[in-house]
C-alpha cells in the first residue's frame, strides 16, 4: 500500500462504510453508522465536509472531516467548524514534508474551508501526537492549553443537576 500519489476527493455518499471500517482499525474504537451521520449530519449539513485519500486499489486510507456549527464573534454570526476524524491507515503513514498524507489531508480540508468561509474559525481537539505533526506541518496551531477536570456527579450532592439529550436544533443550544 505504500506509495506516495494518494489521490484526495470530497465525500460521496456510500463513503461512510470504509471510513467507519478505519476508524475502527487507527482508534480502536468502534463507530456504527448511525453515530456517524449524527456526527456529519446532525448539524442539519446537506453534504459531510470531509476530504478523503485513496489508496491505488481504491481504498479509503485517510479522511479528514470538519462539522459546521453556529458561532458568535464581536456580535455578529460567524460559522466555527470543529476539525474531527483526521487519521491515516498505518500503512499509509509515514512520508515526510508536504507527502505526508495527514498534512495533505489537513491542508485541503481546511483549505477548502477558508475559501468557502474566509471568516469561520475551525478547530479541534486533537490527540498530543497528532497535533505535534500538524504543528510542525503548520496545519495546526495552539490557542490555549486545555485540562479535563472529571468528578462523578451524584443527585444527593447536587440536587438540582440534571441531564438530558438535545437535538442539534435545540434553541436552549444558541442561548447566551
Amino acid at each position: 500500500m505504500k506509495h506516495r500519489n494518494y489521490p484526495i476527493r470530497a465525500y460521496r455518499k456510500g463513503d461512510e462504510a470504509s471510513i467507519i471500517k478505519l476508524f475502527g482499525l487507527v482508534f480502536g474504537q468502534a463507530l456504527s453508522e448511525r453515530q456517524w451521520h449524527w456526527k456529519y449530519f446532525g448539524t442539519g449539513s446537506a453534504t459531510p465536509l470531509v476530504k478523503l485519500a485513496f489508496d491505488s486499489a481504491g481504498g479509503v486510507v485517510g479522511p479528514a472531516g470538519a462539522i459546521p456549527l453556529r458561532g458568535w464573534r464581536h456580535g455578529r454570526s460567524l460559522p466555527f467548524f470543529q476539525i474531527c476524524d483526521v487519521m491515516v491507515h498505518p500503512a499509509a503513514r509515514g512520508q515526510l514534508g508536504g507527502r505526508n498524507l495527514f498534512t495533505r489531508l489537513a491542508r485541503e480540508l481546511l483549505g477548502d474551508l477558508a475559501e468557502r468561509w474566509p471568516n469561520a474559525l475551525a478547530y479541534g481537539f486533537p490527540g498530543l501526537r497528532p497535533f505535534r505533526l500538524g504543528e510542525y506541518a503548520r496545519v495546526y496551531g495552539r490557542v490555549e492549553q486545555a485540562t479535563a477536570i472529571r468528578r462523578l456527579a451524584r443527585r444527593s450532592e447536587f440536587p438540582l443537576l440534571y441531564t438530558q439529550p438535545l437535538n442539534w436544533n435545540d434553541p436552549r443550544l444558541d442561548y447566551f
